[in-house]
């Protein structure tokens, strides 16, 4: 869940408690406010077991399941892109827009989606094995590309038994919030009945229904690489002293850092071909400055 479903969960659960804590004698005065405390609480436990499920397939396997995927996404992307000049010079149309792949696109990807996008892109690849090796695929395999999806999907986490799919995750999570907001809205106008008779009850459930803020967010680090020549670089590494994630550039050269604290930190830029880089970005009061880093071949 993002933040704004975590406030509303949290609206929906004390709602749901005035059942036990308002007088009996106010609740009867709302015609099925009952039943719609009853569908409240039903979609609440809908909510939670999908969250649960997707806790469990965002938590990370034994190793460094982000890194698997960031090189899965490189190369999926290289040989993409070998398979894509291939095409172009047997003047395959249909074979180059099937693997006409961007950084974006890769980066979009479900985790189960770009396996599966992978493990295809190696069987595309097997009839052509002999012309691939001109554009640097060894004709004895694509082993980095095999390594990395064998890696990737060792680290992926597997459903329990009787657990949501991923995808059913999702799903339900939409409709318990459809369902809870459904069952909030109908008490809001049985609520709003008693606004004058009832006018303490009726502020304590306002206030019940107000969503919990959130802190502030965080400032996010961006900036962009180029190379000397001004066109943008993609999938370049990014990585911050002191923090475990590294991020790679977008089709358009861009890079975010989520979740930055104040102070000066220093980050380092690598491509293969390009000289590596290291600049200091400094945050103050979750601000600092858009970086623009340039890049030379080495």
């Amino acid at each position: 869940m993002n933040g704004k479903q975590k406030n509303k969960l949290a609206s929906y659960i004390v709602t749901a408690a005035i059942e036990t804590e308002a007088d009996p004698a106010i609740l009867a005065q709302m015609p099925d406010a009952l039943l719609h405390l009853a569908a409240l609480r039903a979609a609440i436990a809908k909510i939670e077991q999908a969250s649960a499920a997707q806790l469990h397939y965002a938590q990370r396997a034994t190793g460094n399941k982000k890194e698997a995927r960031l090189a899965l996404e490189e190369a999926v992307f290289n040989s993409a892109a070998a398979l894509c000049a291939l095409s172009t010079r047997l003047k395959d149309v249909t074979l180059a827009e099937e693997w006409n792949l961007s950084v974006n696109t890769l980066q979009k990807m479900r985790d189960h989606n770009l396996f599966a996008t992978a493990t295809n892109l190696v069987t595309a690849m097997q009839p052509y094995a002999t012309q691939l090796e001109a554009y640097g695929i060894p004709k004895s395999g694509n082993t980095v590309l095999t390594d990395t999806i064998a890696l990737f999907g060792a680290l992926m986490p597997k459903p329990r038994e009787n657990q949501l799919s991923e995808k059913e995750a999702s799903l339900q999570l939409l409709e318990g919030f459809n369902d809870a907001q459904a069952a909030a809205t109908a008490l809001d106008t049985l609520a709003n009945m008693l606004r004058k008779r009832e006018p303490a009850f009726y502020a304590d459930y306002r206030n019940r229904r107000t969503a919990i803020k959130t802190a502030a967010r965080p400032y996010a680090a961006t900036g962009s690489v180029t190379d000397n020549t001004g066109n943008p670089l993609r999938y370049v590494s990014v990585a911050i002293d002191g923090l475990p994630d590294t991020v790679r550039t977008t089709d358009k050269g861009n890079f975010r850092f989520q979740t930055l604290p104040d102070g000066v930190h220093i980050l380092h830029f690598r491509l293969h071909g390009y000289q590596d880089q290291s600049h200091a970005i400094s945050v103050n009061q979750h601000r600092s400055d858009r970086m623009a880093i340039e890049l030379r071949e080495s």
